[in-house]
């Protein structure tokens, strides 16, 4: 569970932090928001194949901060 952390704090810190890091934030919010009960619960998970932005937004993060640098391939 330590990678998927390290994972998550890195997409946390470039959307807070980035300049453009609010955009980002907006579109993932517009994708994944007609997904999301008011509870927070997925509506339909299969459904979240549909979040190109937010799968390569998240892919891009684990590819410039791997969370375990020896399998980075750097």
């Amino acid at each position: 569970y330590e990678t998927t952390n390290t994972a998550m704090m890195w997409c946390v810190a470039y959307l807070t932090f980035h300049p453009e890091g609010a955009q980002w934030a907006h579109r993932i919010r517009s994708e994944v928001a007609p997904l999301v009960t008011a509870d927070g619960i997925f509506v339909d998970g299969m459904q979240a194949d549909a979040c190109l932005f937010t799968k390569a937004f998240a892919s891009e993060v684990v590819r410039l901060r791997p969370p375990f640098p020896l399998l980075s391939g750097r």
